[in-house]
């Protein structure tokens, strides 16, 4: 749930479970999340501190069960809160990190005793609105060079993967200016209505007829994949024909997606409502 909430909102997505099964049931969830860049804020429970090591019922510390250990292999931060005075910094940087590129799950395990603290309580020291707030870092160069190739295209495809989320309305509205069509990858269903009239369908493990065959139109000159992470579902099993190919353009935030397409005529790095915001 947290999961999806992220995705619908763009918002911090917010997780909290028991010690011991309650926090190991939530590794596949917080797993799927690290893989798709979902930011996300597991808070687990931990038995107390002066317990440690002494079998306590449900003890996930690093004596017993350790989900510290455990969550290190799919979040983006993970920590136990070994006392009252680093709660705030860390749950602070958790949700700093959580939104980082690239974006992700982040687990703060917190033992009984800390959270019982009177001390958590009051106002934050922190401003996390300013904290959050992220630059329009883009790269000029690259982004002329976008709109260029988009002014020669004669049949351009928009690609639009999940993590376009926060520019889709002023991608569609570049994709109608310039009458492209629209596709989108697996984890991108739901950002296009189905009913668009620009819309071709999903590309890649699952997807449909229709995109594969804009794919291999051979008038079609120019793909211009947007937050998309072009791994074997969105890549149709790394496609070098008609996908993974040199008329690709790969516009990211998130630069690690690039190592994906080392092909491409063209990386365009920056936050995406400013890489599409000149229209």
């Amino acid at each position: 749930m947290a999961d999806g909430y992220a995705r619908n909102t763009g918002k911090l997505g917010v997780c909290c479970a028991t010690t011991g099964p309650g926090a190991t049931n939530l590794i596949t969830g917080v797993a799927s999340a690290y893989e798709n860049n979902i930011p996300m804020l597991v808070i687990t429970a931990q038995t107390a501190l002066s317990t440690f090591g002494r079998g306590a019922f449900q003890e996930s510390s690093c004596t017993g069960i350790n989900t510290v250990g455990l969550f290190g292999h799919c979040t983006r931060y993970n920590t136990l809160v070994s006392h009252e005075a680093q709660f705030e910094s860390k749950l602070a940087s958790a949700i700093m990190t959580a939104f980082q590129s690239p974006a992700g799950p982040v687990h703060l395990s917190v033992p009984l005793d800390v959270m019982r603290a009177k001390s958590l309580g009051g106002e934050p020291s922190f401003n996390l609105s300013s904290l959050l707030d992220k630059p329009s870092l883009i790269d000029d160069v690259a982004v002329d060079g976008l709109y260029e190739e988009l002014l020669r295209a004669k049949n351009p495809v928009f690609l639009i993967g999940d993590e376009a989320s926060e520019a889709v309305g002023s991608i569609l509205s570049l994709a109608v200016d310039i009458d492209g069509k629209i596709l989108v990858t697996p984890h991108g269903k739901g950002l296009v209505s189905p009913y668009h009239p620009n819309f071709r369908g999903v590309v890649g493990f699952a997807g449909h007829q229709s995109a594969r065959d804009v794919l291999i139109d051979p008038s079609v000159d120019l793909v211009v994949a947007i937050g998309a992470n072009l791994g074997e579902w969105a890549s149709d099993g790394w496609d070098t024909h008609t996908l993974l190919t040199k008329r690709m353009i790969h516009v990211e935030s998130s630069e690690v997606n690039f190592t994906r397409t080392p092909m491409a005529k063209l990386h365009v790095r920056g936050r995406l409502p400013t890489s599409f915001a000149r229209q």
